[in-house]
């Protein structure tokens, strides 16, 4: 997996996280989203299979809800 720091106003300790992954990824990655701490989430992507993926450039919708 890789992980990635982005900031995000507003979020906060124990909110929920909603990512949305552009639509050319890799059917193998899975995305996900957790607030390290206030106005930061961590963006995390994860392989589930055992070949290595280079993901393209692309645009993540990133959606705090506390």
């Amino acid at each position: 997996s890789q992980q990635s720091i982005v900031a995000l106003s507003g979020v906060r300790p124990n909110d929920t996280i909603q990512v949305g992954g552009p639509s050319m990824a890799n059917s193998m990655l899975s995305f996900e989203g957790f607030v390290t701490a206030t106005g930061s989430v961590a963006l995390r992507a994860v392989n589930a299979g055992s070949v290595s993926v280079t993901l393209a450039a692309g645009i993540f919708r990133v959606t705090g809800m506390g």
